[in-house]
């Protein structure tokens, strides 16, 4: 890996940094108020989770791959995580110290799993809302505990997930490409009035309720 500055020019420690393998998810970066952290997946399954001075903040983890989504996280006062999707049908959490545990967000099915670590709920705790092959997901903690909100399934298998707003102005949209429909849901599962609608591809764009789908080379707008 190489770090630049907004020149270009390679930030100290970075000239190059560490070989850490082949990396395809993105590499995610944020700042907490004691430091800086960058997340790094490896297609080998090796998570790095390093300082700006590429120092590691724990140790590297392992996991079994394949991977759909990058490393996600939420760092306050209320929750210090960094969360992982794995090829086995459940999410690795890790601490700030490394220590981890996983959580099942797939109902039993064990393969690669999509994930958005966001909160739809609006409890201030971020939510689970994942896709695995045909089937989707939104999972939430209560008090102690973490249930299931809804489960969904589709025809054919779920390709883009996108999430957007918290309770009742949130809006949930998946892509089912061999069905060529775009679907919107609500936190409750609920399919959103007027869908599904046409689309292989999307781009959602909340602030202005608009949807835009494409098949081919025909584009198609719609208003939510």
């Amino acid at each position: 890996m190489y770090g630049l500055d907004h020149e270009g020019a390679p930030l100290s420690g970075w000239n190059p940094g560490p070989k850490i393998g082949l990396v395809k998810q993105p590499l995610i970066f944020f700042q907490s108020a004691a430091a800086d952290y960058l997340l790094a997946l490896t297609e080998a399954g090796k998570l790095h989770v390093l300082d700006r001075a590429t120092q590691t903040h724990f140790p590297v983890q392992t996991l079994k791959g394949p991977f759909l989504s990058p490393p996600q996280w939420q760092w306050d006062q209320l929750s210090k995580r960094i969360v992982v999707a794995d090829g086995q049908g459940k999410v690795q959490v890790f601490n700030e110290k490394g220590e981890s545990f996983s959580l099942a967000i797939s109902r039993g099915k064990k393969q690669a799993t999509q994930l958005l670590f966001t909160d739809l709920i609006a409890d201030r705790r971020k939510d689970y809302l994942s896709a695995n092959g045909t089937d989707l997901f939104l999972h939430a903690y209560d008090g102690e505990g973490f249930k299931l909100i809804f489960q969904k399934s589709f025809s054919g298998q779920i390709a883009a997930l996108k999430a957007q707003g918290q309770k009742e102005n949130a809006r949930i949209v998946c892509s089912v490409p061999s069905m060529h429909q775009v679907w919107c849901l609500s936190t409750k599962g609920a399919v959103i009035k007027g869908f599904p609608v046409a689309g292989d591809k999307f781009a959602f764009f909340p602030q202005q309720k608009i949807m835009v789908t494409t098949i081919d080379n025909r584009v198609y707008a719609y208003g939510l």
